[in-house]
């Protein structure tokens, strides 16, 4: 009776030790010792740098993101005071137009009656 119930409380027992072996070593910093920093502390670096690297890059493509976005609102924004702007001119240009502003300074012009004409050189 002791021999068999022996073995499997022997075996709760170890498993209990590598439980609170494993804890300790969590608790108290001990799962990577400063030997595994020495050891790998080129590869750590290389690490470090390539994140940094990554977290500048996508903190540079945000902010051009973010540029992008305002100078498309911005040249919408210029593009239909252009359409107006045109408008606006195009209406003052406007023969009728034109020729109340003439009159209305007493400049002597007309408008011409007859169509302009190609001249043939013979």
């Amino acid at each position: 009776m002791s021999e068999s119930e022996a073995k499997p409380k022997k075996k709760r027992s170890v498993a209990k030790k590598e439980v609170v072996k494993i804890s300790r070593h969590l608790i108290f910093g001990d799962v990577m010792s400063s030997n595994f920093f020495k050891k790998n502390k080129f590869t750590i670096f290389i690490v470090i740098a390539l994140l940094m690297a990554y977290i500048t890059s996508k903190y540079e493509c945000m902010t051009k993101m973010e540029e992008i976005r305002s100078l498309e609102r911005e040249l919408a924004i210029v593009k239909s005071k252009s359409v107006r702007e045109r408008g606006i001119y195009r209406s003052s240009t406007r023969e009728s137009v034109m020729q109340r502003r003439i009159d209305s300074i007493g400049l002597p012009l007309h408008k011409q009656r007859t169509p302009p004409f190609k001249l043939s050189y013979e």
